[in-house]
């Protein structure tokens, strides 16, 4: 069963950021990860943020293009299904489709009124069907 995780962060506008330094930390222990982003402005905008991420290190990502064959460990993109990894970061206020197909979903949650409300729905919504849980403060 795949096992949901959320990841609290006191400030505000910090999902991007810690998208990455999540990702970071699953390709470096070798997992192959999906960043679901909630438009493709935000792919852009974390595609960008992922090149600059980190001086010292480069994080091998690429965005997810129709009819494509992702070679990358990082996968930025806008829809959840065909696509199976073994991490799953979720960066809009939905549930993803398919998110059971992946061992894991990181749901990132900040302080802003708007992704809270949204992130208690989520949290309600895997907990009512018996998925494990975790919860995580910054």
């Amino acid at each position: 069963m795949t096992q949901i995780d959320f990841y609290i962060s006191p400030r505000a506008g910090s999902r991007e950021q810690l998208a990455c330094r999540l990702a970071e930390k699953a390709y470096l222990r070798g997992h192959r990860i999906l960043i679901h982003c909630p438009d493709q402005v935000s792919v852009q905008r974390l595609d960008d943020l992922l090149w600059t991420y980190r001086q010292d290190r480069f994080l091998p990502h690429e965005p997810l293009q129709p009819g494509s064959e992702p070679e990358a460990p990082i996968l930025l993109g806008t829809q959840t299904t065909g696509s199976t990894t073994d991490v799953l970061i979720n960066l809009t206020d939905e549930v993803p489709d398919g998110f059971s197909s992946h061992l894991r979903v990181l749901e990132l949650i900040d302080d802003d009124p708007q992704v809270k409300a949204a992130g208690r729905r989520r949290f309600k919504y895997y907990r009512d069907r018996g998925y494990p849980l975790q919860t995580h403060t910054l």
